[in-house]
């Protein structure tokens, strides 16, 4: 009788098994790795690559160097390109922003890691556009968040900074390092 159970056991385990969605997978391997729902746009590689800049750990751990992914309707995105207003040897600087409104209440706003060029900035920009035209959903990677909370035309809001990592559509893959979405760089 035992090995009946046992044996019915392992049938309905390997069954269920494959019953999980890969989506599903994902998440008990890299349970860390994405805050929001990625509407099949992220890929084991991408959640992978995550794990090579910094040990997993949960947002609440505060941790500067593990790059959450964030997925958002692709009209919530805005992206900017703030001046400096400083020369460089000679070039504008600037300074790349992406702004998500991820509900009424909350933005997310991912910033560059120093100023580059006003034209490396628009540059970014025009790329971003031909990766989310005609996408419903975009995700963004990005670290070390930190939480300011104001006032915006009457009402409280929290904003969370974050460095920019990555940006992903079904379209292609960019990020801050030219290589960022490439396995083969982190040999």
């Amino acid at each position: 009788m035992k090995r009946y159970i046992l044996a019915v056991f392992l049938v309905c385990s390997i069954f269920c098994l494959g019953c999980l969605g890969k989506q599903d997978l994902l998440q008990k391997k890299y349970p860390f790795a994405r805050l929001t729902p990625d509407y099949g746009i992220l890929n084991e590689t991408d959640l992978w690559l995550s794990e090579q800049n910094a040990d997993p750990v949960p947002l609440e751990k505060n941790s500067m160097a593990y790059p959450y992914w964030q997925c958002f309707p692709t009209a919530a995105f805005k992206f900017l390109c703030r001046s400096l207003e400083a020369d460089d040897h000679d070039s504008l600087m600037a300074d790349l922003e992406i702004r998500v409104q991820s509900n009424d209440f909350q933005f997310e706003e991912f910033s560059g890691r120093r100023g580059i060029e006003l034209s490396g900035c628009a540059e970014a920009r025009i790329e971003w556009k031909k990766l989310i035209e005609g996408e419903q959903y975009a995700c963004i990677s990005g670290l070390a968040p930190d939480i300011e909370n104001k006032k915006l035309n009457g009402k409280s809001v929290r904003i969370r900074g974050w460095l920019y990592d990555r940006f992903k559509t079904r379209k292609g893959c960019t990020g801050w390092f030219g290589d960022a979405c490439d396995p083969k760089a982190r040999d």
